[in-house]
């Protein structure tokens, strides 16, 4: 059975873990637990704990293989837990549960590796069905172009939440209808622009490279769901014809109707392929002479997420021959740049502080670097 997207990636970001200089690791766990605040969460670069950081501290423990039950991940429990209960108070008086996609689908990944480690579900603690907890939230930002808002405010489907909306849909064990399948995929490709990257909102016509990576991550998602929708109708296809087989002789005329079909679907597939090769090509323009990657057609320098997500993006279709395709060399020499033993990884040269978001990025490109 394939892996879903989810999976797939999963295995990608922890390809070269294990291959990492020791001392390396152990400076960015003792890093990463350093930022946990008191509440249990992990903070940004100033304050308490936030959801957002806490989730990539638990993912980047978890690529360590360092997650473990004892006293710090229980406070983690706690923070998130603490965390869905206001969350849950907090909702207005139309019912709308005031929580962003982003914060969403980081609750998600945090509650997922804390139910693994644990063993105790955020969901069934607080009384809450999660299908229908994430159901009624990701309707909150639904727009009629198909997409989906990165605010109840805005009009506009955004790229990025419509991608954390499959993301979601994954984690949880849920799939799209066929209706939204199409919506979803129509409002992506006309998102795509001349030079093949994506811009994140209808009303933007500049490409980025996160934008892009993030199409490519939506398009892979509904790429499952096209495998799986197949291998149903395969099967009610088989179950019809021994059905027909038993009642019926067999006719031997051609079945136009399904000829046509099987014109459409291929037309659609090579659609398809083509977009996601433009957009690949956008993202190998985007690296720079440093090594590292930029975030659009215009930022005159390098950022380790943009790095990280074009190495990600690039890696899902080249795999290990990514080298033939974009200098590996220099992008981890700008990726070891950035690092400080004691302090994790900077977003770039321009940046004079650090975080467990970027300490996640830089770990997770040190390990697939390692892996080429």
């Amino acid at each position: 059975m394939q892996l879903n997207f989810i999976k797939r990636l999963t295995l990608l970001l922890g390809s070269g873990i294990e291959n990492l200089d020791r001392s390396f690791r152990r400076q960015i766990l003792d890093y990463i637990w350093s930022q946990q605040s008191s509440d249990g969460g992990f903070s940004g670069r100033k304050g308490s704990g936030e959801i957002y950081y806490t989730s990539f501290a638990l993912r980047a423990l978890a690529l360590l293989g360092e997650l473990q039950n004892d006293i710090r991940t229980q406070k983690v429990f706690q923070f998130l837990d603490c965390y869905l209960k206001r969350i849950l108070d907090l909702r207005d008086s139309k019912g709308q549960i005031l929580l962003s996609g982003v914060d969403l689908t980081s609750f998600q990944f945090a509650a997922q590796l804390l139910e693994w480690t644990l063993d105790q579900e955020l969901f069934t603690l607080n009384s809450l069905n999660k299908k229908d907890f994430l159901s009624r939230i990701w309707k909150q930002y639904e727009r009629p172009d198909g997409g989906f808002s990165s605010s109840l405010k805005s009009s506009y489907s955004s790229v990025y939440q419509s991608f954390l909306f499959g993301v979601s849909l994954q984690l949880s064990d849920q799939t799209f209808s066929e209706r939204r399948h199409q919506q979803i995929e129509t409002f992506l490709w006309k998102q795509q622009q001349k030079n093949g990257g994506f811009s994140d909102l209808s009303v933007l016509r500049n490409s980025g490279t996160n934008p892009t990576v993030a199409a490519l991550g939506l398009l892979e998602i509904l790429a499952d769901w096209q495998v799986s929708h197949r291998v149903n109708q395969i099967e009610q296809s088989e179950s019809h014809f021994r059905k027909f087989k038993q009642d019926c002789p067999i006719p031997e005329s051609i079945d136009t109707k399904s000829q046509t079909k099987k014109l459409e679907s291929n037309e659609l597939d090579a659609t398809r392929r083509l977009i996601k090769s433009r957009a690949i090509q956008y993202l190998i323009s985007q690296q720079m002479s440093d090594g590292g990657f930029k975030a659009h057609q215009k930022m005159p320098f390098s950022d380790l997420l943009s790095s990280f997500s074009a190495f990600v993006g690039l890696s899902m279709f080249y795999g290990d021959r990514i080298g033939s395709v974009i200098d590996i060399k220099s992008l981890s020499s700008f990726v070891d740049s950035l690092y400080s033993c004691q302090n994790g990884f900077r977003g770039g040269i321009w940046d004079s502080e650090t975080d467990v978001e970027y300490a996640f990025y830089g770990l997770v490109l040190k390990s697939m670097l390692n892996a080429v």
